[in-house]
């Protein structure tokens, strides 16, 4: 059996999980890379989540070290088993990664080139985001419909921080990326049906310090299997003692007025982070 830790970081908090990953079966890794987009997503392998910690602190590339370093003592407590070249796979909230999606003009959707795509990316992310993409690990991918970019970045000082200390304990760090990215694998969650209009929009929140829901939001629209439109907000926290998310409600009944979304057309939520198999995966 194969162990790996699974870091998810928020606004206010780190987790940290050691989980056991079942290998994998079917098709190699690389193989099934290249096929992904001719075929369907191989299932997850089986997962166990063996420990897990979490630390309640502000989370900044100034301050990481520590709560992880915490955490990382809490972990060898429960599971006394050496970590040394286990894999560390890192997921990012909404304060820590963006995710967007920038609409090419007709006459580049054809055929857009690498160089196209780059400029178009770091342009995009200098008006839309107001980032610094030299600051920025910036990547992007033209979806299949050959008309959109998706366009992720994470801070470049925070992935210093978190690569240091990966060397310092000895672990492997192979993967960084946005924790909605999960939600971009499979819209179509194992267990459920794909909507029958085609239409599905998801509402992607995030666990908060003192409140139920952070402020942050981000709204996603699918038609199909293609990713149509991604809205990115700050909303009204949800307080402990909320009995309802009014604030949300309104956010969403905004988005979904805006994509002409109908009655018939199915919704989803996430909350993040959760520590379940699908949530480990990678």
């Amino acid at each position: 059996m194969k162990h790996k830790l699974v870091l998810s970081l928020t606004a206010d908090r780190l987790g940290l999980g050691l989980v056991q990953c079942a290998p994998a079966r079917g098709l190699p890794d690389l193989l099934r890379q290249l096929l992904r987009r001719r075929s369907a997503p191989a299932a997850a392998a089986p997962q166990q989540v063996l420990a897990r910690t979490d630390v309640t602190a502000p989370v900044t590339p100034a301050t990481l070290v520590p709560a992880l370093l915490q955490a990382m003592m809490r972990l060898k407590a429960m599971h006394p088993a050496s970590l040394a070249g286990i894999d560390l796979e890192v997921q990012l909230g909404m304060r820590h990664a963006r995710l967007g999606l920038l609409v090419l003009a007709d006459s580049l959707a054809a055929s857009p080139s690498a160089s196209t795509c780059e400029a178009y990316a770091q342009a995009w992310a200098r008006q839309m985001w107001r980032l610094d993409p030299q600051q920025q690990i910036m990547r992007w991918e033209v979806l299949d419909d050959m008309k959109k970019i998706l366009i992720s970045s994470t801070d470049r000082q925070l992935l210093g921080v978190l690569d240091e200390f990966s060397r310092q304990q000895g672990l492997r760090f192979v993967s960084c990326k946005p924790a909605v990215l999960c939600a971009l694998r499979s819209p179509a969650q194992p267990g459920h049906e794909p909507p029958a209009t085609g239409r599905m929009t998801l509402v992607w929140t995030e666990a908060g310090r003192n409140a139920q829901r952070a402020s942050n939001v981000q709204m996603l629209r699918f038609e199909g299997a293609q990713l149509t439109s991604i809205w990115r907000g700050w909303v009204t926290p949800q307080s402990d003692t909320d009995q309802g998310d009014d604030a949300l409600e309104g956010a969403l009944r905004r988005f979904q007025a805006h994509q002409q979304a109908q009655a018939g057309d199915e919704l989803r939520r996430l909350h993040w982070p959760t520590f379940s198999a699908d949530a480990a995966a990678s």
